[in-house]
């Protein structure tokens, strides 16, 4: 008996060693499987979250208030942005800028076209620029779109003559086209072309395209009459008309504008602008002018991107009557592109120097490459994600 209650007491003791020694390391496991249940229902609540708002911005329209036209791009960002990588913003020509707001963080192309100087095939061609931005959500710049009518800057010229094209550009002050301020803030700017000017079917000249650093120069109806022809603007000046006499008969281009084609009431104009106006752009051409039987163009602005090569940036303690260059291309705010290109009115890429023809990307939908703007400015921003 003794030996059997011995036993008995040796396996109950046993028994509840075994039970006690895997107590705490069952409570572990339930506790694990705890944890593990509610890491597991978080990480399912986390995709459940990314699905919905995934499903919402791919099948829900994007509304937006501005004026522009939206083009939604069909690769969902899968951050929290509410536009897809390639959506596209696209701005026509405007009497004013219009405001364009990142609505994320993320990379930005940027993309202008110049104006042509007025309607005519002689008249010269607007030039194209882009670049990339790096920006953060919230960000605000203004879209001046400029137009064969001279909208955003191009000279004046009217009846037989034609305006200068005006400039597109994107700028970090809003205000009336021409304010100083304003026009001190572009952080870049595709140039618009001359006007042409013209006499009458048999005396008429082409108007200079817009240019790269340099715009091209307008020209003269004939060899005679008016010396010297008007010129392209630069990255430090507006581009001057030609003289009679040793008088300058037109005007010059300025920052932001191009040169105005004089009214005159000798029995060679007939009381009309009949020179052609200078091209708008960073700076403006000169515009066109007549006498003695000659009549000339205007010539083509000039572009400029923050961070290209050889373009010359203006300090930012500038005045409308005293206007400063760094000698250095980044602009004073600090904005500067990359992946730049630069593309004058006759289709030719530009460095610090003119290089080969590659024509310019169209902007109404069709394939291929043109050489110069025709009509109207144009302006693309396309998100391109992170």
């Amino acid at each position: 008996m003794k030996k059997n209650n011995s036993l008995s007491t040796s396996n109950s003791s046993l028994g509840g060693g075994i039970l006690d020694n895997h107590k705490p390391r069952l409570e572990r496991f339930i506790k694990n499987k705890k944890q593990k249940q509610i890491l597991i229902g978080t990480i399912i609540g986390i995709i459940v979250l990314i699905g919905g708002i995934t499903l919402y911005r791919t099948f829900a329209m994007y509304k937006d208030e501005k004026s522009y036209n939206v083009i939604q791009g069909k690769v969902p960002d899968f951050r929290l942005c509410h536009v897809n990588v390639n959506t596209q913003w696209n701005f026509t020509m405007s009497e004013m800028g219009q405001e364009f707001t990142t609505p994320c963080k993320g990379n930005y192309q940027f993309e202008l076209w110049g104006a042509q100087g007025g309607t005519n095939s002689i008249s010269g061609k607007g030039g194209y620029t882009s670049g990339i931005l790096s920006l953060e959500e919230n960000e605000n710049f203004y879209i001046f779109v400029g137009g064969s009518n001279r909208t955003n800057g191009g000279g004046i010229s009217t009846s037989n003559g034609e305006n200068g094209g005006g400039s597109t550009d994107i700028r970090l002050v809003n205000g009336n086209w021409s304010d100083f301020d304003s026009l001190k803030s572009r952080i870049m700017v595709a140039a618009g072309g001359g006007g042409f000017g013209a006499l009458s079917a048999q005396a008429m000249a082409n108007g200079g395209n817009a240019g790269g650093l340099i715009g091209y120069d307008g020209g003269n109806s004939t060899t005679s009459g008016l010396s010297g022809i008007p010129k392209g603007a630069s990255q430090t000046a507006g581009g001057i008309s030609n003289t009679w006499s040793n008088s300058f008969l037109g005007e010059k281009g300025s920052f932001g504008k191009g040169g105005g084609a004089p009214y005159s009431n000798s029995q060679w104009t007939y009381g009309k602008y009949v020179g052609g106006g200078g091209g708008s752009g960073y700076y403006g051409g000169g515009s066109g002018s007549n006498a003695n039987g000659n009549v000339s163009s205007g010539g083509g602005g000039s572009s400029f991107i923050s961070g290209h090569k050889g373009c010359d940036a203006i300090e930012e303690s500038s005045t409308s009557n005293a206007i400063k260059h760094t000698g250095f291309s980044t602009h004073y705010s600090g904005y500067v592109f990359t992946d730049t290109k630069m593309i004058d009115g006759a289709g030719y890429s530009w460095t610090d120097t003119k290089g080969e023809h590659t024509g310019m990307p169209t902007h109404d939908g069709t394939e291929g490459n043109m050489d110069g703007n025709t009509g109207d400015g144009y302006a693309r921003i396309t998100y391109l994600g992170l």
